[in-house]
Protein backbone atom coordinates (compact mmCIF):
# COMPACT_ATOMS: atom_id res chain seq x y z
CA UNK A 1 0.00 0.00 0.00
CA UNK A 2 1.00 3.07 -1.24
CA UNK A 3 2.24 5.73 1.88
CA UNK A 4 0.73 9.00 -0.02
CA UNK A 5 1.99 11.10 3.33
CA UNK A 6 5.37 9.79 3.61
CA UNK A 7 6.08 10.45 -0.42
CA UNK A 8 4.46 14.06 -0.38
CA UNK A 9 6.78 14.99 2.97
CA UNK A 10 10.14 13.84 1.32
CA UNK A 11 9.11 15.68 -2.13
CA UNK A 12 8.50 18.37 0.17
CA UNK A 13 11.79 18.28 1.76
CA UNK A 14 13.83 18.42 -1.42
CA UNK A 15 12.14 20.93 -3.06
CA UNK A 16 12.96 23.72 -0.22
CA UNK A 17 16.12 22.41 -0.61
CA UNK A 18 16.33 23.45 -4.18
CA UNK A 19 14.14 26.53 -3.81
CA UNK A 20 15.42 27.86 -0.58
CA UNK A 21 14.75 31.51 -1.38
CA UNK A 22 11.81 31.11 -3.41
CA UNK A 23 9.66 28.14 -1.54
CA UNK A 24 7.14 29.23 1.01
CA UNK A 25 4.93 26.84 2.77
CA UNK A 26 0.95 28.23 3.32
CA UNK A 27 -0.74 25.78 5.29
CA UNK A 28 0.33 22.32 6.57
CA UNK A 29 -3.11 20.45 6.30
CA UNK A 30 -3.91 20.26 3.40
CA UNK A 31 -0.15 20.98 2.42
CA UNK A 32 -0.07 23.96 0.12
CA UNK A 33 2.97 25.98 -0.86
CA UNK A 34 4.31 28.57 -3.55
CA UNK A 35 7.69 29.07 -5.69
CA UNK A 36 8.74 31.77 -7.14
CA UNK A 37 10.08 30.92 -10.85
CA UNK A 38 12.00 33.61 -13.02
CA UNK A 39 13.14 34.06 -16.36
CA UNK A 40 16.48 34.85 -17.20
CA UNK A 41 16.93 38.19 -17.83
CA UNK A 42 15.92 39.55 -21.32
CA UNK A 43 16.26 42.93 -23.23
CA UNK A 44 17.46 45.94 -21.00
CA UNK A 45 17.44 43.23 -17.68
CA UNK A 46 13.62 42.33 -18.11
CA UNK A 47 12.44 39.44 -16.83
CA UNK A 48 9.38 37.42 -16.33
CA UNK A 49 8.17 35.95 -12.43
CA UNK A 50 5.28 34.13 -12.04
CA UNK A 51 4.73 32.25 -8.21
CA UNK A 52 3.21 28.97 -8.71
CA UNK A 53 1.20 27.58 -5.65
CA UNK A 54 0.38 24.13 -5.50
CA UNK A 55 -1.93 21.95 -2.86
CA UNK A 56 -1.34 18.37 -2.53
CA UNK A 57 -4.35 15.98 -2.70
CA UNK A 58 -4.87 12.75 -0.69
CA UNK A 59 -3.52 10.63 -3.22
CA UNK A 60 -0.79 12.45 -5.01
CA UNK A 61 1.39 11.43 -6.81
CA UNK A 62 -1.17 8.95 -8.23
CA UNK A 63 -3.69 11.78 -8.49
CA UNK A 64 -2.39 15.32 -9.92
CA UNK A 65 -1.87 18.23 -7.36
CA UNK A 66 -3.98 21.37 -7.22
CA UNK A 67 -1.82 24.29 -8.75
CA UNK A 68 -2.39 27.99 -9.89
CA UNK A 69 -0.70 31.17 -10.67
CA UNK A 70 -0.58 33.03 -6.85
CA UNK A 71 0.58 36.24 -8.11
CA UNK A 72 2.50 37.01 -11.61
CA UNK A 73 5.05 40.33 -12.61
CA UNK A 74 5.41 40.98 -16.81
CA UNK A 75 3.23 38.25 -17.86
CA UNK A 76 0.39 38.95 -20.06
CA UNK A 77 -3.02 36.79 -19.24
CA UNK A 78 -2.33 34.94 -22.49
CA UNK A 79 0.90 33.72 -22.00
CA UNK A 80 -0.71 33.26 -18.01
CA UNK A 81 -3.48 30.59 -19.51
CA UNK A 82 -0.35 29.03 -21.62
CA UNK A 83 1.60 28.25 -18.18
CA UNK A 84 -1.40 26.69 -16.60
CA UNK A 85 -2.19 24.35 -19.84
CA UNK A 86 1.69 23.26 -20.17
CA UNK A 87 1.01 22.51 -16.07
CA UNK A 88 -1.40 20.05 -16.72
CA UNK A 89 -0.10 18.45 -19.75
CA UNK A 90 2.98 17.76 -17.88
CA UNK A 91 1.04 16.80 -14.92
CA UNK A 92 -1.06 13.91 -17.03
CA UNK A 93 2.74 12.96 -18.56
CA UNK A 94 4.00 12.42 -14.69
CA UNK A 95 1.27 11.33 -13.18
CA UNK A 96 2.24 8.38 -10.62
CA UNK A 97 5.50 9.98 -10.17
CA UNK A 98 6.25 13.06 -7.42
CA UNK A 99 6.51 15.85 -9.93
CA UNK A 100 6.54 19.40 -8.21
CA UNK A 101 10.07 19.75 -9.55
CA UNK A 102 9.19 18.94 -13.31
CA UNK A 103 6.13 20.95 -13.39
CA UNK A 104 8.71 23.87 -11.82
CA UNK A 105 11.12 23.13 -14.57
CA UNK A 106 9.12 23.10 -17.52
CA UNK A 107 7.40 26.68 -16.43
CA UNK A 108 10.79 27.76 -16.33
CA UNK A 109 11.93 27.21 -19.58
CA UNK A 110 8.42 28.67 -20.78
CA UNK A 111 8.99 31.76 -19.28
CA UNK A 112 12.35 31.90 -21.23
CA UNK A 113 11.00 31.03 -24.06
CA UNK A 114 8.64 34.03 -23.26
CA UNK A 115 11.55 36.50 -22.88
CA UNK A 116 12.17 35.84 -26.49
CA UNK A 117 9.09 36.07 -27.42
CA UNK A 118 8.67 39.47 -25.89
CA UNK A 119 11.72 40.43 -27.66
CA UNK A 120 10.33 39.32 -30.90
CA UNK A 121 6.79 41.00 -30.39
CA UNK A 122 8.86 44.48 -29.64
CA UNK A 123 10.95 44.53 -33.02
CA UNK A 124 8.07 43.41 -35.18
CA UNK A 125 5.78 46.28 -33.62
CA UNK A 126 9.05 48.48 -34.50
CA UNK A 127 9.05 47.22 -37.79
CA UNK A 128 5.11 47.94 -38.23
CA UNK A 129 6.00 51.37 -37.49
CA UNK A 130 8.31 52.00 -39.30
CA UNK A 131 7.04 50.76 -42.47
CA UNK A 132 3.56 52.87 -41.61
CA UNK A 133 6.16 56.14 -41.42
CA UNK A 134 7.78 55.73 -44.28
CA UNK A 135 4.35 54.57 -46.12
CA UNK A 136 3.03 58.36 -44.60
CA UNK A 137 6.05 59.98 -45.99
CA UNK A 138 5.67 58.37 -49.38
CA UNK A 139 2.08 59.47 -49.48
CA UNK A 140 3.12 63.40 -48.24
CA UNK A 141 5.51 63.68 -51.34
CA UNK A 142 3.59 61.73 -54.05
CA UNK A 143 0.43 63.86 -53.02
CA UNK A 144 -2.82 63.52 -54.73
CA UNK A 145 -2.87 62.23 -58.49
CA UNK A 146 -4.13 64.91 -61.02
CA UNK A 147 -7.32 63.25 -63.30
CA UNK A 148 -9.36 65.51 -64.87
CA UNK A 149 -12.15 65.65 -62.35
CA UNK A 150 -10.60 66.09 -59.74
CA UNK A 151 -8.51 69.06 -61.60
CA UNK A 152 -12.36 70.68 -62.55
CA UNK A 153 -13.48 70.36 -59.39
CA UNK A 154 -10.13 72.48 -57.77
CA UNK A 155 -10.39 74.77 -60.77
CA UNK A 156 -14.10 75.51 -59.90
CA UNK A 157 -13.25 75.95 -55.97
CA UNK A 158 -10.48 78.05 -56.88
CA UNK A 159 -12.23 80.29 -58.82
CA UNK A 160 -15.12 80.36 -57.05
CA UNK A 161 -12.55 81.97 -54.03
CA UNK A 162 -11.96 84.69 -56.07
CA UNK A 163 -15.44 85.93 -56.19
CA UNK A 164 -17.11 88.19 -53.96
CA UNK A 165 -19.64 86.67 -51.70
CA UNK A 166 -22.85 88.03 -53.90
CA UNK A 167 -21.21 86.52 -56.92
CA UNK A 168 -20.63 83.18 -55.08
CA UNK A 169 -24.34 83.44 -53.83
CA UNK A 170 -25.29 83.76 -57.47
CA UNK A 171 -22.76 81.21 -58.77
CA UNK A 172 -23.04 78.44 -56.25
CA UNK A 173 -26.06 76.50 -57.84
CA UNK A 174 -24.57 77.09 -61.69
CA UNK A 175 -21.15 75.12 -60.34
CA UNK A 176 -23.67 72.17 -59.19
CA UNK A 177 -25.60 72.21 -62.21
CA UNK A 178 -22.08 72.55 -64.16
CA UNK A 179 -20.97 69.00 -62.57
CA UNK A 180 -24.38 67.31 -63.22
CA UNK A 181 -23.99 68.03 -66.38
CA UNK A 182 -20.07 67.18 -66.79
CA UNK A 183 -21.10 63.77 -65.00
CA UNK A 184 -23.71 62.85 -67.46
CA UNK A 185 -21.26 63.67 -70.34
CA UNK A 186 -19.16 61.45 -68.60
CA UNK A 187 -21.29 58.44 -69.01
CA UNK A 188 -22.58 59.39 -72.35
CA UNK A 189 -18.91 59.46 -73.91
CA UNK A 190 -18.09 56.01 -72.07
CA UNK A 191 -21.55 54.12 -74.02
CA UNK A 192 -19.91 56.02 -77.17
CA UNK A 193 -16.57 54.90 -76.82
CA UNK A 194 -15.33 58.12 -77.45
CA UNK A 195 -11.36 56.83 -76.86
CA UNK A 196 -9.01 59.21 -79.21
CA UNK A 197 -6.40 60.42 -77.18
CA UNK A 198 -5.52 63.15 -79.73
CA UNK A 199 -8.63 65.10 -79.02
CA UNK A 200 -9.30 64.22 -75.44
CA UNK A 201 -7.85 67.23 -74.12
CA UNK A 202 -9.38 69.95 -76.17
CA UNK A 203 -12.66 67.57 -75.89
CA UNK A 204 -12.69 68.00 -72.49
CA UNK A 205 -11.47 71.84 -72.33
CA UNK A 206 -14.33 72.82 -74.66
CA UNK A 207 -17.30 70.79 -72.98
CA UNK A 208 -16.38 72.29 -69.42
CA UNK A 209 -16.67 75.72 -71.21
CA UNK A 210 -19.40 75.34 -73.49
CA UNK A 211 -21.03 73.61 -70.58
CA UNK A 212 -20.63 76.87 -67.74
CA UNK A 213 -21.22 79.14 -70.76
CA UNK A 214 -24.95 77.52 -71.32
CA UNK A 215 -25.79 77.23 -67.58
CA UNK A 216 -24.83 81.04 -66.73
CA UNK A 217 -26.61 82.20 -70.38
CA UNK A 218 -29.54 80.27 -68.65
CA UNK A 219 -29.08 81.45 -65.08
CA UNK A 220 -28.72 84.95 -66.58
CA UNK A 221 -32.09 85.11 -68.80
CA UNK A 222 -33.95 83.47 -65.20
CA UNK A 223 -32.91 86.14 -63.46
CA UNK A 224 -32.82 89.06 -65.82
CA UNK A 225 -36.24 90.24 -64.60
CA UNK A 226 -34.93 90.54 -60.51
CA UNK A 227 -31.99 92.77 -62.06
CA UNK A 228 -29.59 89.83 -61.22
CA UNK A 229 -28.49 89.33 -64.99
CA UNK A 230 -25.76 91.63 -65.39
CA UNK A 231 -23.60 89.98 -62.32
CA UNK A 232 -24.24 86.72 -64.24
CA UNK A 233 -22.45 87.48 -67.32
CA UNK A 234 -19.60 89.29 -64.97
CA UNK A 235 -19.10 86.17 -63.42
CA UNK A 236 -19.08 84.42 -66.47
CA UNK A 237 -16.14 86.37 -68.16
CA UNK A 238 -13.92 86.53 -64.93
CA UNK A 239 -14.08 82.37 -65.39
CA UNK A 240 -13.83 82.15 -69.06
Amino acid sequence: MTDYAEEQRNELEAIESIYPDSFTVLSEVPTSFTITVTSDAGENDETIEVTLQFTYVEKYPDEVPLWEIYSQENLEDSDAEGILTLLQQQAEENLGMVMIFTLVTAVQDKLNELVDEIKNRREEEKRRKEEAAEEAEKVLFQGTVVTIENFLSWKAKFELGRLNSQEKSYLRPITILTHQIYSSWKILETVLKWTSPSSRTLRNSTWMKTTLTLTLWHWAVMRTERGRGQICFQILFKIL
